[in-house]
């Protein structure tokens, strides 16, 4: 059952905020809702499936009503696969999401394209999504994702993360298809940036007290 509370700030508004209470997840905010006089003037509305929120609704003051904002997609292993961004209802701008690295890592992340979409990209390329999954073919995910990119429509978009794992990512290519290279020390740490070109964008040294 949502518990209710109220604030009041020092100009007399008032703010609702329902939060939804059970034994497994003690507290997820449910609703806040911010009042003017007894008048709802902004509003935010989070809808759970348990503990991962699938969709946000906001207050819209012409319409004195929840607009669906964004809807959330995930995957089995709770990564999210896909989100719908309504800018209006009509015309919602869609991501997508692959994950790879063992579920570990965000690899591709793509506008205006589906989850259905990615799933027929993946097959065009002979591949699934459990395929990057498999650490055994991380050497070659390069080269299928770029041949992903490559058959994007103008208006779709994706940006692709390669890791150096478990350090963090080695490579980011961009929408245009340029790299920025990531390099790091024996330790793990951060030690150069470099751009398509391997320039040195970026240095760091680590120097330790009184060096």
């Amino acid at each position: 059952m949502p518990l209710g509370s109220e604030t009041v700030d020092s100009r007399g508004d008032t703010t609702n905020v329902d939060v939804l209470r059970n034994q497994v997840f003690p507290a997820l905010v449910d609703k806040q809702e911010v009042f003017l006089n007894n008048v709802q003037v902004a509003g935010e509305k989070v809808d759970y499936t348990g503990a991962l929120p699938n969709a946000y609704h906001v207050w819209n003051r012409n319409s004195n009503a929840y607009q669906h904002e964004m809807s959330i997609n995930y995957g089995e292993f709770g990564v999210v696969e896909e989100t719908s961004a309504f800018v209006s209802t009509a015309d919602p701008v869609t991501s997508a999401f692959l994950w790879g690295y063992n579920h570990c890592n965000m690899i591709a992340a793509f506008t205006n394209v589906t989850n259905a979409e990615l799933t027929t990209l993946l097959s065009s390329v002979g591949v699934s999504r459990d395929w990057f999954n498999n650490t055994d073919n991380k050497s070659n995910y390069r080269n299928k994702l770029l041949a992903i990119q490559h058959l994007l429509t103008n208006q779709q978009q994706m940006q692709i993360s390669l890791f150096d794992t478990p350090y963090g990512p080695s490579e980011m290519i961009d929408i245009n298809g340029n790299s920025t290279y990531y390099v790091y020390d024996k330790f793990g740490r951060l030690s150069q940036v470099k751009d398509k070109d391997q320039n040195v964008l970026q240095e760091y040294e680590l120097k330790y007290h009184n060096q």
